[in-house]
């Protein structure tokens, strides 16, 4: 008689692996660790060689990721863009990368970084919409006597200008 399959102990990683979703935190994941070193510095947790040498590993990240296409290709054993930027901080500069996640949990990064990257979208998309309220004042000026149907409940009601 064969054993049933256990799909979560055959494959754990696979099942929590979210690096395809978080790639597009890791820009502000970056930024909000590099506040985070300055705090612990501040707190006395890290010297300054080894805030320095943090900051520098992150920022090194940071570029290398910019330039290179294929850098989240080599994702390897992170599960998430956390554990990437983790894992490549400690192959740059060795064991004082460790330090970075000193007093936080990973929930507390995940949502710190995700509320920075939400706060810079709506920036993004609030300027889409600035871009869009304008070129319909320019398109109603340039179609004053534009005549529309205006919409009640999906249905065609009064015309009206196009101006309006």
């Amino acid at each position: 008689m064969t054993e049933p399959k256990n799909f979560l102990r055959e494959k754990p990683i696979e099942f929590n692996r979210t690096f395809k979703f978080d790639q597009r935190l890791f820009a502000a994941d970056i930024r909000v660790s590099l506040a985070y070193c300055d705090a612990l510095f501040q707190a006395g947790v890290v010297t300054r060689l080894e805030s320095e040498r943090i900051k520098n590993g992150l920022q090194a990240i940071l570029k290398r990721a910019e330039f290179d296409r294929n850098y989240f290709d080599e994702n390897g054993a992170a599960a998430d863009v956390h554990s990437f930027i983790e894992i490549r901080l400690i192959g740059l500069i060795g064991d004082a990368g460790e330090k970075i996640n000193v007093g936080r949990s990973r929930h507390e990064q995940s949502a710190t970084a995700l509320r920075f990257w939400l706060r810079e979208e709506i920036e993004r998309i609030a300027e889409h919409l600035r871009e869009l309220q304008s070129a319909l004042i320019e398109a109603g000026e340039r179609q004053k006597e534009a005549i529309l149907p205006a919409y009640v409940n999906s249905q065609k009601a009064q015309p009206i200008l196009w101006a309006h």
